[in-house]
């Protein structure tokens, strides 16, 4: 009778912890080490991390060689005339260096520099060639456009400072906080991709805020003062 009654107990003993188990296993509560567990990566005190975002402003060329018909050509509007126009780019380069040391079958990863590049690119000044080198409209016409130019200048060095905070708040990878990749390369390559992402919408921001100003210095005031300028047109 003791043997009797003992067996079912210890089997429906066993059969509840395996199923405990099972459930403590689905849970990842008792994932294998090998999937959860990476090595440590220790901080490195005596590298360096830094962020670097220059601006590349170049002073805009002045072309005399169209005429209005054919600078309200370039802008689109055919049949009307253009007396000045301001026209330029905005590029954007970033590059990152990383270092790696061997660990375990893989590295300890983090990135030691990123370097951002805007670019006010191919900045042109057009005044109608119409008008006399030197006179009183092209004068008029040149301190329109080169306000545009201004503004254009003041508001990608307002965003010097966003772009090189978005990069530090994102938490990448540093000597004070590395991470174990299994391949450096790889990871460099993803880090590089996030920064693109990051800088991204400040960009956009950027264009967005520029059109805005620059609608402003083309208002019918701003317009109006410029003919003031000068008796005839």
């Amino acid at each position: 009778m003791t043997d009797n009654s003992m067996g079912p107990s210890v089997a429906r003993t066993c059969f509840v912890a395996l199923a405990l188990l099972a459930a403590l296993f689905a849970s990842g509560l008792f994932a294998s080490r090998s999937a959860a567990a990476q090595p440590l990566c220790l901080s490195q005190p005596e590298r360096s991390f830094r962020i670097e975002v220059e601006l590349n402003l170049p002073k805009p060329e002045i072309d005399r060689s169209l005429s209005r018909q054919q600078l309200a050509q370039r802008m689109g509007k055919t049949g009307s005339q253009v007396h000045g126009l301001h026209s330029h780019g905005t590029g954007l380069r970033y590059s990152l260096s990383h270092a790696a040391l061997p660990k375990e079958g893989g590295y300890c990863f983090w990135l030691e520099t990123v370097l951002v590049e805007v670019t006010y690119a191919s900045p042109t000044i057009f005044v109608a060639k119409d008008h006399r080198p030197g006179g009183c409209n092209d004068q008029a016409i040149l301190a329109h456009e080169t306000e545009h130019e201004r503004v254009a200048r003041r508001t990608m060095e307002s965003f010097k400072p966003r772009l090189s905070s978005a990069i530090a708040r994102a938490g990448l990878p540093q000597p004070s906080a590395p991470i174990w990749t299994q391949d450096h390369e790889a990871s460099a390559q993803r880090e590089l991709a996030r920064v693109g992402e990051l800088l991204a919408p400040e960009m956009e921001e950027m264009r967005e805020l520029m059109i805005e100003r620059q609608k402003r210095v083309d208002s019918p005031n701003n317009y109006r003062l410029t003919q003031n300028r000068c008796p005839d047109w």
